[in-house]
């Protein structure tokens, strides 16, 4: 079906759950209405549900027609990604390990932030499993 493929109703649900909070990214929003599209008489029932959702938000007002399809990113800050806020708590957690308070184990992996981006590259991607993540980081 399309250039996309199939889509299952939980990849739907994603994605539209994703558009609702201001996160999409505007491709895969464009996938659902390339979707709905494509589907002819055959609509799938998440699929409905997730543009009345955005057509109700769009007519009351809350939302540009963009945002509430999910086509205009949200304003402000990106969030971090799951996979760097787990790196920076794993820093806190080293820092805290090593006696210091929170409130300075905070303020000292916020200093050190963009260095440790530079330094420890995500080195955590790839490794199978929070051992292996410990071992990575008091091993290094």
């Amino acid at each position: 079906m399309g250039r996309w493929g199939e889509l299952t109703p939980a990849t739907i649900n994603q994605i539209a759950w994703e558009v609702r909070e201001g996160n999409a990214d505007p491709e895969d929003a464009r996938r659902l209405l390339e979707l709905f599209c494509e589907s002819g008489d055959r609509i799938p029932r998440e699929l409905l549900s997730h543009f009345c959702e955005a057509f109700r938000a769009y007519l009351g007002g809350k939302k540009t027609l963009d945002s509430a399809l999910g086509l205009a990113r949200k304003r402000g800050r990106p969030g971090a990604d799951e996979e760097r806020q787990q790196m920076l708590a794993v820093e806190v957690l080293r820092h805290r390990l090593a006696g210091l308070s929170s409130e300075d184990a905070i303020a000292k992996v916020a200093e050190d932030s963009v260095s440790l981006l530079t330094t420890w590259g995500y080195k955590a991607r790839g490794l199978g499993g929070s051992g292996a993540l410990y071992n990575q980081l008091y091993n290094r």
